[in-house]
C-alpha cells in the first residue's frame, strides 16, 4: 500500500513524502518493514541520509547508515561507532577507498586494478595483495613478501570458506566476485552498494534499489537547509 502526504508548503525547498509498506517477510537482512521515500530524489540544497534497522548476530547488534545512493558509510556495534567507510565515486561503480575505526584510526585503504577488482590492502602492518580467479573472486591474500595469508573457496552462490595461514593475517573484506563482505561476519552478507546479498540463500535481502537513488527497505530523510521549512507528513 502507498499513500502520499500533502506537504505544508512554506518555502521553496519543501518536499512531498510517500510512504511505502514493504513486506517484512521479503527482507531477510537488515532493513525495516516500513520504508519512507521522497519523490524529489535530488532536490537542490537538501541532504539525504539513509538508515536501516539494526541487525543482530550472536551477542552483538549492528546498525548502519548509508549515503544518498545506498553506499554504506558507518557501522555502529552495540550503539558505538566502530567503522566509517569512505567511497571513491569516480568509477563506473563506487569503490571503497578506505575505512577507519571508531577513533578515526585507519583500518585499511584499498587499491583496485583496471577491471575494478580489489588489488591491494594497505594497513598499519604493510601492503597485502588480493589474487583472483576468472570470476573476480579472491582466492588468496599475500603479503608484500609473497607469504600467503588466506586462501578462499566458494560454493556456487558465494558461501565462503576462509582459511587463515598465519596468525597475523589482516582482516580482508573482499571475497566472492571481489565484492565487499561485511567485516562483522558472514551472516551479514555482502554489501553491494544499493543492497545486500545473502550467499546462504542466494538472494538479495531487499527489493531492487531503483525507487530512490538505489535505496529500498530503508528510511530516507532529508536534512533541510537553514532558513527553510521541512515537510509535514500525515
Amino acid at each position: 500500500m502507498a499513500r502520499t502526504a500533502s506537504p505544508t508548503v512554506r518555502a521553496a525547498r519543501t518536499a512531498t513524502w510517500r510512504h511505502v509498506l514493504v513486506s517484512p517477510g521479503y527482507l531477510a537482512g537488515p532493513g525495516p518493514s516500513l520504508a519512507v521515500f521522497n519523490t524529489l530524489d535530488n532536490a537542490p540544497g537538501w541532504t539525504k541520509t539513509v538508515a536501516f534497522d539494526p541487525a543482530t548476530v550472536g551477542a552483538h547488534t549492528y546498525a548502519y547508515s548509508y549515503d544518498a545512493t545506498g553506499n554504506r558509510t558507518t557501522t555502529r556495534t552495540d550503539g558505538t561507532l566502530s567503522r566509517t567507510t569512505h567511497w571513491d565515486v569516480n568509477n563506473p561503480l563506487p569503490q571503497v577507498s578506505d575505512e577507519t575505526n571508531g577513533s578515526g584510526a585507519l583500518i585499511a585503504d584499498y587499491r583496485y586494478d583496471p577491471l575494478g577488482e580489489p588489488q591491494l590492502l594497505h594497513t598499519g602492518a604493510g601492503n597485502f595483495y588480493d589474487h583472483h580467479d576468472l570470476s573476480g573472486s579472491v582466492t588468496d591474500l599475500t603479503s608484500a613478501a609473497g607469504v600467503d595469508q588466506y586462501t578462499y573457496a566458494y560454493d556456487a552462490y558465494g558461501t565462503t570458506k576462509t582459511t587463515a595461514l598465519t596468525t597475523s593475517a589482516p582482516a580482508n573484506p573482499f571475497a566472492y566476485t571481489g565484492q565487499y563482505q561485511d567485516p562483522a561476519g558472514t551472516a551479514l552478507g555482502y554489501q553491494l552498494r544499493a543492497r545486500t546479498y545473502d550467499p546462504s540463500t542466494g538472494r538479495f535481502t531487499s527489493t531492487d534499489g531503483g525507487i530512490v537513488g538505489g535505496v529500498v527497505g530503508g528510511i530516507v530523510g532529508w536534512r533541510r537547509p537553514a532558513g527553510t521549512t521541512s515537510p509535514t507528513s500525515t
